[in-house]
């Protein structure tokens, strides 16, 4: 346990789901890590809504995959209706899922996730310190020294490093003066968690590519409870009007054909996406990961997993760093944004992409898209991007040090049913039809090859790998 007075190896600005699962993968690597958030407490409310399958194996990793998927309910099917009455249907199951074990998109709130990422961080001896605020930071060679300010009593906490995991307007980020401009969309968008009288569903989302604009009604694990987001074309940003259950159901009429009756409203917000990539990612000591480094649309359910995939990328690299010499540590550290920023740009500019493709300015462009994407959906390369692009399986690391070659495996994820017996922190040695592989501590193929001899020929000739490979012992 790192008690509130102790110097940590890792200090997390954030208790979002990436921040602890930053701090969960730390301490159950054997670091002392501190987490502290400037909210008294968590939120109650939630953007966040999907957990993808990628996601789910890194859970597994963690422990606390068991508990998302009996907290969550599974979204079985897409139900798309465009113009002219044109509709569509998408069943997830019957996606190119590939190996994993977790072929489906989960519904279950972001809230939901940090209370099992939090309950399982409270087994580790872990306690969030919430109230707690970033108000400063300095840095040197060999620390980082945040001065934190707690019931208006400042403090400062010395750490090795210092991961901000602190969302869209990050106090780390500014700090280590990480350039973030943002580019805003100017789409509007309205939230809303509300119950309904409609016999819907209650495992498949309803989507209207309609010419009065887009909307997307997302059934949560509570039963009749939805989530409601709507773009709406004709409104201005500025736009106030109160968000009742007649404007709701006024929405969902015109949009979707569908007498929504609801009531009973949860939650509302409004959101006009902007996107945005912070650069660098890493200053030294100081990390960014999560809204901290990358913002976007909420198409598609990008944002709080793409968050998780940072930090299970990071926390292994700096429990490594400080076995090896400090020239081949950096060039360790240096990997994070060598291989987590090509990830990141590909899927910022997928989901600009498909949101300015979902909120065209014209009716003319949104009537067009209404007529053809029902239809055409269900039987094209969409497939695979609602599957394993999603769903983060087909993401690949080939830039940076820690991949050996352009083969079909190196750099890409292992098959659940081999990393799945990794213990954490672990290096693991695979071997199978395609020959042998090299499976770094986060699932990734680090050098695959035809024999364990051709793979060592590789591995002599990357000073970093084979440097790690003096420290530590792959397990088979």
């Amino acid at each position: 346990m790192t008690a509130p007075t102790q110097s940590p190896d890792v200090l997390v600005v954030g208790a979002g789901p990436t921040g602890l699962t930053a701090a969960l993968a730390a301490a159950q690597l054997g670091l002392r890590v501190r987490i502290i958030d400037q909210r008294l407490e968590r939120a109650r409310y939630s953007k966040a809504l999907v957990t993808h399958a990628r996601t789910m194996e890194i859970f597994e990793s963690l422990g606390i995959a068991d508990d998302v998927l009996a907290a969550a309910s599974q979204l079985e099917a897409l139900n798309l209706r465009g113009s002219f009455g044109v509709h569509g249907r998408i069943v997830l199951d019957k996606l190119d899922w590939g190996d994993t074990a977790y072929p489906h998109w989960l519904i279950i709130p972001q809230y939901e996730v940090e209370n099992l990422l939090e309950k399982a961080l409270t087994r580790q001896q872990v306690a969030v310190e919430w109230g707690t605020e970033l108000t400063g930071l300095q840095r040197s060679a060999s620390s980082v020294t945040a001065a934190v300010s707690t019931q208006d009593q400042p403090q400062t906490i010395t750490a090795s490093w210092i991961v901000g995991a602190d969302g869209g307007h990050s106090t780390v980020r500014a700090n280590i003066e990480s350039k973030f401009k943002r580019a805003e969309s100017q789409a509007p968008f309205i939230l809303a968690d509300a119950y309904t009288t409609a016999h819907l569903p209650d495992r498949e989302a309803q989507v209207s590519l309609a010419p009065e604009g887009f909307l997307l009604l997302i059934p949560l694990p509570t039963h009749g409870l939805w989530r409601i987001v709507a773009h709406l074309p004709y409104q201005s940003e500025d736009w106030a009007e109160p968000i009742t259950p007649e404007l709701l159901d006024g929405l969902i009429a015109s949009r979707a054909r569908i007498h929504f009756g609801a009531h009973e409203i949860a939650w509302t917000s409004r959101f006009s996406p902007s996107y945005g990539i912070a650069s660098p990612l890493r200053s030294g000591r100081a990390f960014l990961a999560g809204d901290a480094a990358h913002v976007h649309s909420p198409v598609g359910g990008q944002g709080m997993n793409f968050g998780v995939h940072d930090a299970h990328n990071l926390i292994w690299k700096l429990a490594l760093a400080n076995k090896l010499q400090p020239k081949q540590a950096a060039r360790l550290l240096d990997s994070y944004e060598a291989e987590r920023r090509p990830v990141i740009e590909r899927m910022v500019a997928r989901v600009q992409r498909i949101t300015t493709l979902v909120t065209d300015s014209r009716r003319a462009g949104r009537r067009v898209l209404g007529t053809a994407a029902p239809t055409l959906l269900p039987h094209t390369g969409a497939r695979q991007i609602l599957g394993q692009t999603m769903a983060g399986l087909n993401i690949a690391y080939q830039h940076g040090p820690l991949v050996l070659g352009r083969d079909k495996l190196s750099g890409k994820r292992a098959a659940s049913n081999i990393s799945k017996h990794q213990s954490p922190g672990t290096w693991y040695w695979h071997t199978d039809n395609h020959g042998i592989q090299l499976i770094r501590p986060d699932g990734v193929v680090a050098v695959s090859g035809a024999t364990r001899r051709e793979v060592d020929t590789r591995i002599r000739r990357n000073s970093l790998l084979k440097a790690i490979l003096d420290v530590v012992e792959p397990t088979r």
